[in-house]
């Protein structure tokens, strides 16, 4: 009894030590309240980004359809009780506009090392690229205008990602498209993806990956694809 109450208090002491700020690398960018991004985005290399539980990222400029680019690491530790969200304005959030574009989804650099999304939501993104959207001046993702962005993509042939527990839905493009690093993406959710064609899940060469246990709703064109040109 005595060491269960010790436990106890121990436990109790944790739980209320949780609403600590927490603390961060020097240097870090976090984001720790709800937050309405009406520009591009961008995450210098060697900058790390730390979204907080129960944050919700809303993207509301259907001019500029913004971005998020990674060029550095993003860290979005959220939890079942306090997820993460990356949305848009709740007047677009409806049937007969699920597809429409309003923003260019998250996409990271050559350099970028790390990346981790537990307990994240990302939807209605899909925006086309055009000779203002980040992406395109950083010469990333398919490095033309045009091309309709992924929920999220990720390219360093040397760096690693996490994607789980996570939700991805009414995104106009892939929800995810990969082209390299090593990678583990488990128990998520990958619903409506795709206006005219887009896969759930899109893997290209140069990656190295643990897929598993993930529910795959409605894809546009394929669930889970492989693609690619040479080794």
């Amino acid at each position: 009894f005595i060491a269960f109450t010790a436990i106890l208090f121990t436990a109790c002491e944790q739980d209320d030590d949780s609403s600590i700020e927490k603390e961060y690398p020097a240097g870090s960018i976090v984001w720790r309240n709800d937050t309405t991004i009406t520009d591009h985005v961008i995450i210098p290399e060697g900058k790390s980004l730390y979204v907080e539980p129960g944050v919700t990222i809303t993207m509301n400029d259907t001019v500029v359809r913004p971005e998020i680019i990674i060029l550095g690491n993003l860290y979005c530790y959220g939890t079942a009780d306090k997820p993460i969200k990356f949305t848009v304005a709740s007047e677009y959030r409806t049937e007969d506009k699920r597809f429409n574009r309003y923003w260019g989804g998250i996409i990271c650099g050559y350099d970028s090392k790390e990346v981790i999304l537990d307990h994240v939501t990302i939807e209605y993104g899909g925006a086309q690229t055009t000779e203002q959207s980040e992406s395109f001046k950083h010469g990333l993702f398919k490095t033309v205008t045009g091309e309709g962005v992924p929920g999220f993509h990720f390219c360093n042939i040397n760096g690693k990602f996490v994607i789980q527990n996570c939700t991805f839905h009414n995104n106009a493009e892939d929800q995810i498209y990969i082209t390299g690093g090593k990678s583990i993406v488990m128990y998520n959710k990958f619903i409506s993806s795709g206006f005219d064609g887009g896969e759930a899940i899109n893997y290209k060469s140069g990656c190295l990956a643990d897929v598993a246990y993930n529910f795959i709703y409605d894809a546009n064109s394929n669930a889970f694809k492989l693609s690619n040109n040479g080794g």
